[in-house]
């Protein structure tokens, strides 16, 4: 079993996730395209945290996080499409938050935000089930 204190470190994870997706909507909603975008990636990102979280590990850079995320638990609990979607998910929710962020004459859109926020959803829910089966296993 994890112990308590990495337990609430992800937790504490989860629910940045939980609201980085929830402003994200608001954010698209009210035609703030390039923000949404930024939030969905840190949707994502903290999920990730969560999960390295579980197992003590942190990382201070994005990029450390993206590949240990990938290297033990994306590339070895998951499998063929779904990892592939998962794995295609980060990278363009990455791609996109650094284009909007900084890329001069980055455009947002309403269908690239739509897209984005429904891959993000499928990620998250996709991991958060991951992260309470591994809670409930150890």
């Amino acid at each position: 079993m994890y112990n308590e204190k990495r337990i609430e470190l992800a937790e504490i994870e989860i629910k940045t996730s939980l609201e980085d997706y929830a402003t994200a909507e608001d954010m698209f909603k009210s035609n703030h395209y390039r923000a949404a975008l930024n939030r969905l990636y840190y949707s994502v990102f903290h999920l990730m945290s969560a999960r390295l979280d579980l197992d003590g590990l942190g990382f201070s850079k994005h990029s450390a996080v993206i590949s240990k995320f990938r290297e033990l638990y994306l590339n070895k609990d998951f499998e063929g499409d779904l990892k592939n979607k998962l794995s295609d998910t980060i990278t363009k929710a990455e791609n996109l938050r650094i284009g909007s962020d900084y890329q001069k004459g980055f455009v947002a859109d309403e269908d690239m935000v739509s897209k984005s926020l429904e891959d993000v959803k499928f990620f998250n829910d996709k991991i958060l089930e991951y992260i309470k089966k591994s809670i409930n296993k150890k």
